[in-house]
């Protein structure tokens, strides 16, 4: 079953994701919300990526994961230590 605008109120919690509030309605007419991810970054996204868990954070919060899950692996004989912030 598709979301809907009345399934979701303004501070649910979706993954790392707050809804905001509602934005405009994409071409298709799916509905949108605008969110903050715990990092503070705000992006507008379809309730049918949240409700479903296709996006559960932004891009800088996923990468930063994915360098943290390196440290202790080796490339080319060299093993990472930490991470750098950037």
């Amino acid at each position: 079953m598709a979301a809907t605008i009345a399934d979701y109120k303004v501070g649910d919690v979706y993954g790392h994701w707050t809804i905001i509030g509602p934005a405009e309605k994409y071409r298709s007419g799916s509905k949108r919300v605008t969110c903050r991810c715990r990092c503070g970054k705000e992006k507008i996204l379809m309730l049918t990526s949240i409700a479903t868990g296709k996006s559960t954070q932004c891009t800088s919060c996923a990468n930063q994961r994915t360098r943290a899950s390196r440290v202790g692996m080796k490339f080319n004989g060299l093993e990472v230590i930490d991470t750098a912030n950037n």
